[in-house]
């Protein structure tokens, strides 16, 4: 009983890790696409938010 729970926790952990891989590169590409300094900020914020999420689940 206890290693299907484990198993599920994990493959939940590597899907929000696959979707902030995905997330990482898309604003990789776009800063790249778009060098300006409030693109710079706004990822700042969001990835910070995204961490703080990721820590209270």
């Amino acid at each position: 009983m206890k290693f299907p729970g484990a198993l599920k926790k994990k493959k939940r952990s590597s899907e929000r890790h696959v979707m902030l891989v995905s997330f990482m590169s898309f604003w990789t590409f776009h800063l790249k696409m778009h060098q300006s300094n409030i693109s710079v900020i706004a990822f700042s914020v969001i990835f910070i938010k995204i961490i703080q999420n990721n820590t209270v689940f």
